[in-house]
């Protein structure tokens, strides 16, 4: 009839930690944006669309879809070993505040909506001395 068969239960997947994940994530975008930022921004410029601030989105949009398709899984194809070489037991170490969030991320809404704020308005500083 029916064999049973001991299986046994898969362990549970653990993310990489979030410092790997952005370095991955930061070397695929800075490949997709070498080729694609000095090409599309003058080519869209000479399509007729003068404004920076709609060139810019298009030329962001196409550097996003470019690392979501190509640079970040290129990454993960080269690096994929190295970005999952390490275990739950890395994930839980460290005592103080700041190792805990560049292993695991911002556990706290509030955090995350005073780093994102905090970011928006250094983003926003940079592009207004930019015009």
């Amino acid at each position: 009839s029916h064999f049973v068969q001991d299986r046994p239960d898969p362990s549970p997947v653990v993310p990489p930690p979030l410092w790997k994940t952005w370095i991955l994530t930061s070397l695929g975008l800075c490949g997709v944006f070498l080729v694609v930022a000095p090409r599309l921004g003058p080519l869209l410029e000479e399509r007729g669309i003068e404004n920076h601030y709609i060139r810019s989105i298009l030329v962001l949009g196409v550097n996003i879809f470019g690392n979501v398709y190509f640079g970040a899984p290129m990454m993960t194809f080269l690096f994929g070993d190295w970005l999952h070489q390490y275990n739950a037991a890395e994930a839980s170490r460290g005592v103080d505040t700041l190792r805990k969030w560049i292993f695991v991320g911002i556990p706290n809404v509030s955090w995350m909506v005073v780093l994102n704020a905090t970011w928006a308005v250094f983003l926003l500083g940079v592009f207004g001395t930019l015009s």
